[in-house]
């Protein structure tokens, strides 16, 4: 099958029009179009078993510095979110995926669509990376994928992007692929015991086309 520049095999263009797509069409085309090859990941479901390689990624204070949610001090924490997010696959809400380093078979990461509506083709794009990893261009691979995969197969019309004020090196990602700023959040989530303004942006599926993050 042929690649386009980025190395991602395109998605599989689904027969139903754009904008009628149901919650169990969005689980079927997960179950059935993932894993998301790039050069060096496969991004899939996960799997219960992906536990312990989930919990060396979240239970880092410098990972979860900008999440809305604490970093996991458990084994079974991350068991716990892992079958929050298989629930979520089931309802058609959710398409995070385990970023599997396709050498080493290990977990190192999740990136993926949070809060998706079949109903108004959109999602929250969400992703998180062992600090390990750092620097070294897979996060890129993944986030490329995804959208791939969300304007795709999934028939997104936008995706946004959550992002605390002080991170700023995800805000110049974004806004040097084209993602619009669209405003602030003032004190949209309560995190470890403080309100946190949250920054809006926002990729369109038009404006995916000329964007670097293809």
């Amino acid at each position: 099958m042929p690649r386009n520049r980025s190395g991602i095999l395109p998605a599989i263009i689904q027969p139903f029009p754009v904008g009628q797509m149901k919650s169990q069409d969005i689980t079927r085309i997960l179950h059935t179009q993932t894993p998301l090859i790039t050069a060096r990941l496969a991004l899939r479901p996960l799997r219960l078993e992906d536990a312990s390689d989930i919990f060396q990624c979240a239970h880092d204070p410098e990972v979860t510095r900008y999440t809305n949610w604490d970093a996991h001090r458990t084994v079974e924490d991350s068991r716990t979110f892992i079958d929050q997010t298989i629930a979520a696959y089931q309802r058609g809400e959710n398409t995070e995926l385990a970023m599997e380093l396709k050498i080493e078979k290990k977990v190192i990461g999740t990136c993926g669509l949070v809060a998706v509506s079949a109903e108004h083709c959109h999602g929250e794009i969400a992703f998180a990376m062992a600090k390990q990893h750092w620097g070294g261009g897979l996060m890129a691979e993944a986030l490329k994928a995804t959208l791939a995969f969300g304007y795709g197969a999934l028939q997104l019309n936008r995706i946004w992007a959550k992002v605390d004020p002080d991170n700023i090196n995800t805000i110049r990602t974004l806004r040097r692929a084209g993602w619009q700023f669209e405003g602030t959040l003032r004190q949209d989530v309560k995190v470890r015991g403080t309100f946190r303004d949250v920054n809006m942006y926002s990729l369109l599926k038009t404006e995916f086309a000329t964007s670097s993050m293809k």
